[in-house]
């Protein structure tokens, strides 16, 4: 009876590290979504940013936030910036959702890039097609990539002229 006792114990250790903070994850209960969203824009994120993309209301978000920091898995670098303690917990989190809920958050943050923080897509075009291709949409990709081949070929001709 004791043996039987020992392998239940065994089968509820996480067999990785992955499985582990995957687990801590779903300990987060409404936070987890904070954590998923913030975790598909990077390991590092802009507030301001994940309040537009976020369903949440701010108090919630903020609230949400607190509780990831209160639990170590998130820090506040600055006033608007947070990141992940660690690359792992990000993994964790972006993992954990499913594979349509990732896709509508890279949605999301692609929309609210071009529209409401065009600085940011203009000087990271690539973070922007990234986020673009992540939702499944390459015709936006494509439009990225043929605007910037013109400034391209200029930074290419001016090269070739000095």
């Amino acid at each position: 009876m004791a043996k039987i006792a020992m392998l239940d114990n065994q089968a509820s250790i996480p067999a990785t590290l992955h499985d582990l903070l995957a687990a801590r994850m779903d300990q987060m209960a409404d936070a987890k979504y904070t954590a998923q969203l913030a975790a598909t824009l990077g390991a590092e994120f802009d507030l301001d940013l994940l309040r537009k993309i976020s369903l949440c209301d701010s108090a919630t978000l903020a609230h949400n936030l607190s509780v990831l920091r209160d639990a170590g898995l998130v820090l506040k670098i600055s006033k608007t910036a947070h990141q992940f303690k660690h690359a792992l917990i990000q993994e964790a989190a972006y993992q954990s959702q499913t594979k349509p809920a990732r896709q509508a958050a890279h949605l999301r943050i692609a929309q609210a890039m071009q529209s409401d923080f065009p600085d940011i897509a203009a000087a990271r075009p690539e973070l922007l097609a990234q986020h673009w291709s992540a939702a499944g949409e390459n015709a936006a990709v494509h439009r990225i990539l043929d605007q910037g081949r013109p400034a391209c070929r200029a930074e290419s001709a001016n090269l070739e002229s000095d």
